[in-house]
């Protein structure tokens, strides 16, 4: 019988926050799965990095494998994963402010969807979420008029409302300006206010009502395919209190007032109210900013897939907006990398503290942070995922991305206790600890001792990431566990005459303990073992969990040709009938002679009853059981 032989030690294991003495005891229990891919994380030695988490929501075009909003830390480790269901992405994953509190948002829910052609596989149909510093979702956005929110945007106000973004097909608009038919149809861009409380809309805001369809800079694709002229992918509060939205397609930004709607001006496109210096301008454009009163950061594409490049490279871009001249002039550019392809969609600019800034490059799945003379502090890169075909027949990398990425100051605590996972390994164990979104954690310390009340650190080891996995040997017996060892095998030697030392038996007697979530599924023991004795000792609180529970298979014959192959196995419960069970009792002996049918299990052991302890003598043949 296989099982831990940890001398009457029990088990537990603290996590260390920071260098500070406070600390969580962990439960047993499964521990969270991990993201399906690894962030790659170069760090450069010697550069000072700005404080922080960073924030990501990898996904990918179509979304073949489970993903989810991710926190990591600087050397790219997991803190947090909260993985969605298949086909589920997240995006916009950020911290903001809700009621005065720090929260994490994004927004979550399916994209490519065909109803709005084969060229818009950008446009999300989903929900926003609100979750708080212990993990717990406060709030979800929805809609129930058939415009949900898409995944280009979810911004909090300070006055608990939030700006969303979303998508609406508009039937028998009269196209032919641009080449189209007089009854056609369009992707309307539409921006919205919404009470986060009550769900109520306070701002309805259309593209279509507002801005002429003939600047649109995307080729019109008519037929089958609605038109997507605007295509709005960032909405966010100006410094004087209106909304600035962001058109791909248009290459503008509009000024817009909240109360009316009205456009206040137009930076960028056909109709701008601002001139542009030389190196200025931008084109099929993300994440537009306000970074100071007149200064705004944007994520430069230059490219729009499939209308082709303009310049042929994605930067970041810090312009000035002068408003007495209207004009608009370079403060800061940091330009993609040479060893990339362009960025053709998605990306983010973050502005940090220091001269600091971070700048995600979208579909190509890097994000790189950046010192104020443009150079590559640190860079992460997500990795590919072969290749996905559209809707139009175009062929396109899969390759992991991140819509856009943040760094943060989060301290998150979950309301959840950390997690242990023990399995025996050798001369000792295997340990497995985990506590999903514990941010600050230093190290895990594993404590051991015969009482949880006398508990000892055995094993400190630094925290790794989500899950961190070390190794803990097998305490020494103590004297006192060694003398109760000894004492039982002479009660034995005098009740049952002495046993022969030498060839063909020998006598082994050992002290186990079984502690929380520790089982055994039905086995026989090894071929050399004759007969096994156990003897219960006084334990902690009792449970039917600490019960040996006696087996037969529910195929004998399947069982005995499963023997040919192979003279005993740890076998799975299903395929067993549960035919009796020995109550844990303390001082209850019982014996039964090794068979091929002498099944017997425990466990799990359950978290009210731990540890186990008993004693066990086994009449061992020297080498084999005979034939």
């Amino acid at each position: 019988m296989k099982r831990r032989l940890i001398a009457g030690v029990v088990l537990a294991l603290l996590v260390a926050v920071g260098i500070a003495s406070n600390a969580s005891a962990a439960a047993t229990g499964a521990l969270p799965k991990l993201p399906s891919f690894k962030l790659r994380m170069e760090v450069k030695s010697g550069t000072r990095l700005a404080p922080g988490l960073t924030f990501i929501d990898p996904h990918q075009l179509t979304q073949d494998l489970i993903a989810g909003p991710e926190i990591v830390d600087d050397q790219g480790r997991v803190v947090w994963y909260h993985p969605l269901p298949q086909g589920v992405s997240a995006s916009n994953f950020q911290v903001q402010t809700y009621e005065g509190e720090p929260v994490l948002t994004w927004w979550q829910g399916t994209t490519g969807n065909p109803a709005f052609g084969a060229v818009a596989p950008g446009i999300g149909q989903g929900e926003d979420v609100i979750m708080n510093s212990s993990y717990k979702i406060i709030a979800v956005i929805k809609t129930d008029d058939g415009i949900k929110p898409d995944s280009h945007e979810f911004q909090l106000t300070p006055d608990g409302k939030a700006l969303v973004s979303g998508y609406n097909l508009v039937p028998g608009v009269n196209l032919t300006s641009v080449g189209g038919p007089a009854n056609g149809t369009v992707v309307d861009s539409v921006v919205r206010e919404i009470d986060v409380k009550t769900g109520k809309v306070l701002l309805d805001w259309s593209a279509l009502a507002h801005v002429p369809i003939t600047d649109s800079h995307a080729l019109p694709v008519f037929g089958a395919s609605p038109w997507d002229f605007f295509h709005v992918n960032s909405v966010s509060e100006t410094p004087d209190g209106n909304l600035l939205i962001s058109s791909r397609h248009m290459w503008a930004l509009y000024e817009v007032n909240p109360q009316t709607g009205a456009i206040v001006s137009t930076i960028g496109g056909k109709e701008s109210n601002y001139t542009f210096a030389p190196g200025a301008a931008f084109a099929w454009q993300h994440d537009p900013r306000f970074v100071g009163d007149d200064e705004i950061s944007l994520f430069d594409n230059e490219e729009g897939v499939p209308y082709g490049h303009v310049l042929p490279y994605s930067r970041a871009l810090w312009l000035h907006l002068d408003p007495v001249t209207h004009t608009v002039s370079v403060t800061r550019e940091i330009r993609q990398p040479s060893d990339q392809i362009q960025t053709g969609s998605q990306g983010s600019v973050q502005t940090l503290g220091g001269g600091r800034a971070l700048v995600g490059w979208g579909a190509v799945g890097t994000f790189a942070e950046y010192n104020r003379a443009g150079n590559i502090l640190r860079e992460g890169t997500l990795p590919e995922a072969g290749t996905t075909q559209l809707p139009n027949g175009m062929t396109v990398p899969n390759n992991w991305q991140t819509y856009r990425v943040f760094k943060e100051r989060w301290k998150g605590t979950p309301a959840a206790r950390p997690v242990l996972s023990v399995a025996r390994k050798g001369g000792g164990w295997s340990v497995s600890a985990a506590w999903n979104g514990g941010t600050g954690i230093a190290r895990w310390k594993v404590l051991a001792g015969t009482e949880r009340s006398a508990l000892t650190a055995v094993k400190v080891k630094s925290w790794k990431g989500l899950i961190t996995t070390f190794g803990v040997k097998d305490p020494t017996p103590s004297e006192v566990e060694r003398a109760l060892v000894e004492s039982f095998s002479l009660w034995i030697d005098d009740k049952v005459g002495q046993i022969p030392e030498e060839p063909p038996l020998r006598k082994q007697v050992r002290l186990h303990c079984d502690h929380a979530g520790f089982r055994l599924n039905p086995h026989t023991d090894a071929p050399y073992i004759f007969i096994t004795s156990f003897i219960y000792v006084r334990s902690g609180v009792s449970d039917p969990s600490l019960d040996t529970v006696l087996y037969e298979p529910l195929d004998r014959e399947a069982r005995l040709r499963s023997l040919e192959d192979k003279e005993y196995a740890h076998e799975d419960p299903d395929d067993h009938r549960i035919v009796d069970r020995v109550v844990f009792h303390p001082n209850r002996m019982f014996s039964f002679l090794r068979t091929v049918s002498s099944l017997h299990g425990v466990g799990p052991v359950s978290d009210r009853a731990a540890p186990r302890y008993l004693i066990s003598l086994r009449l061992k043949y020297a080498t084999h059981f005979p034939k």
